[in-house]
Order: C-alpha cells, then structure tokens, then sequence
C-alpha cells in the first residue's frame, strides 16, 4: 500500500529548482515488485512513463533510493514551465498516488 493512496497532492516549485516527488510504501522495509513514475500528456491525454533515458528527463530525475526500498520518490532537478502537470505514483489498478505540480 502507499501513503497517501488515491489522493491527490498539490505542491507548487520554481523554475531552475529541484523537487520531491513524495511516494512511499505503507511499510517502510516494504520491496514493491514494481512502480512506475508517469506524467498525464495533455496533448496525447495519455498517462507517459517516465524514465531518466527519457529526452525530457535526461539526467534530471532520480527515483527512490538503494538504501530504503519502500521509498519510491521521485526527485526532478532543473526544473522547467514543461515539468508542470500531474504526475502518478502507480504500483498497479488500485495503488497509485497522484501529484500535481506547479511550476512558478
């Protein structure tokens, strides 16, 4: 389970800044299978995953952490007007955390 599950985060950054993401399993000591970052594509109205071999996050996004594998995080640097949108924590169908992130 994730902290937070199926509630909606608002949290508002600067351009140039880094940000934190928060997701984090229920259980700390917790090893999920498998999670997924995405980022809704207004254009496409797509969820999109994202990925650091990704060109729009090449090099700027670090997820979770070796040291405590519950915590799923995701942390952007450099941030642009384009990193503002709603993102997703998703484990599976029904376990998942969104965030929405403004950019000032």
């Amino acid at each position: 389970m994730l902290v937070g599950n199926l509630r909606t985060d608002d949290i508002t950054a600067y351009t140039g800044d880094s940000v934190l993401l928060p997701c984090s399993c229920t259980d700390p000591h917790a090893k999920p299978e498998s999670f997924i970052w995405q980022k809704y594509n207004t254009r496409r109205q797509t969820w999109d995953m994202i990925t650091s071999e990704s060109e729009q996050y090449s090099n700027r996004v670090q997820m979770g952490t070796a040291h405590s594998p519950g915590n799923l995080s995701l942390l952007i640097s450099h941030l642009t007007e384009e990193d503002e949108g709603d993102y997703r924590c998703y484990m599976n169908q029904w376990n998942y955390k969104d965030i929405r992130l403004a950019i000032k």
